[in-house]
């Protein structure tokens, strides 16, 4: 199975693979998560709607991350939280047809191409747990850092335990019924969430995207030019990695083109693969702006946020009239 692109898709794909069903990135992707755009200013780790000083950054997100209803409803998994201070109860006590789902630092993973340089959070699947030996079999097949992390193999607990990032797992337990994975139900997700995304809102869906570029303007007037980078720095990084902005468009693009049935699916998935390398455009200049802001940088990134407002917009109004 390829590797996922999105952090939160990865395990749960390649638990479903362990249990002999496959399912690709994108139709995960539609099922479970949503095309999704919100952005906010975070003041002293708070969301605020307005920045407030100088410390302040912006958080922009590309994908929705709430799906925990949407697994267990479209893919038949039943998903418990468990605390991480029960981990070791909870391994020892694993069905065969149980797995957990927890988040790890790479630079503890000494399988890992990250380990012992930089700190950086992989989403894995644990399963099959010796309690003799205290070793897990582990699956990581998610690219949340550069190399890109594939691993099937073992962890010890102690290991496991070192690496433990948050205070929250999440125990699987999977019912082998995939009648709901129709191409029917995966177009019907797709209609719902091209509904809810062209809704004209300040801070969500494809408004968003517009409202932020009339922000990105007034920028120059909260932030000091030093303190400036900071908040480009981080929009890339956002939009090029943690928010999962530019791969969810590219995995959107492709998820169209992978049912297209119509002429309008087709056209969709152009228009997405277009947004795609404006979002590519918007981070490029985002990161020369982290490194030498330049008003000229700053007038290219709202200009693409502009076309891409305009693309997913209209590629979103045809997949709501599908």
């Amino acid at each position: 199975m390829e590797p996922s692109y999105l952090c939160y898709i990865g395990p749960y794909r390649t638990y479903l693979s362990t249990r002999g069903t496959n399912i690709s990135e994108g139709i995960m992707y539609a099922l479970t998560q949503g095309f999704h755009f919100e952005f906010d200013y975070i003041h002293k780790h708070q969301k605020v709607r307005v920045p407030v000083d100088e410390s302040d950054w912006i958080s922009i997100v590309g994908s929705n991350n709430d799906f925990k209803s949407k697994v267990e409803n479209y893919l038949n998994i039943t998903i418990k939280s468990i605390d991480h201070e029960q981990l070791y109860n909870v391994l020892s006590r694993l069905e065969k047809d149980k797995s957990l789902v927890i988040d790890l630092d790479v630079y503890y993973l000494p399988y890992h191409p990250q380990y012992l340089k930089i700190h950086g959070k992989t989403n894995v699947l644990i399963g099959n747990y010796n309690p003799i030996t205290q070793r897990a079999q582990i699956w990581d097949t998610h690219v949340p850092t550069i190399p890109i992390s594939t691993y099937q193999g073992e962890l010890h607990l102690d290991e496991i335990q070192l690496a433990l990032i948050g205070k929250k797992g999440y125990s699987l337990s999977y019912i082998n019924d995939n009648n709901k994975l129709s191409l029917n139900t995966v177009i019907e997700a797709i209609i719902s969430n091209a509904k809810n995304y062209i809704v004209e809102e300040d801070y969500m869906g494809v408004g968003a995207i517009k409202k932020l570029a009339e922000e990105m303007k007034d920028w120059t007037n909260h932030w000091s030019e030093t303190a400036i980078k900071d908040v480009y720095r981080q929009a890339f990084l956002h939009v090029k990695n943690h928010g999962g902005t530019l791969v969810s468009r590219k995995i959107y693009a492709q998820l169209l083109k992978e049912i297209c049935k119509s002429d309008d699916l087709q056209k969709a998935s152009e228009l997405m693969a277009i947004s795609t390398e404006r979002w590519q455009v918007f981070s490029a200049a985002c990161f020369r702006n982290s490194v030498y802001y330049s008003s000229k940088n700053s007038v290219k990134a709202i200009d693409m946020l502009y076309q891409i407002h305009e693309l997913e917009k209209e590629s979103m109004l045809i997949c709501s009239r599908l």
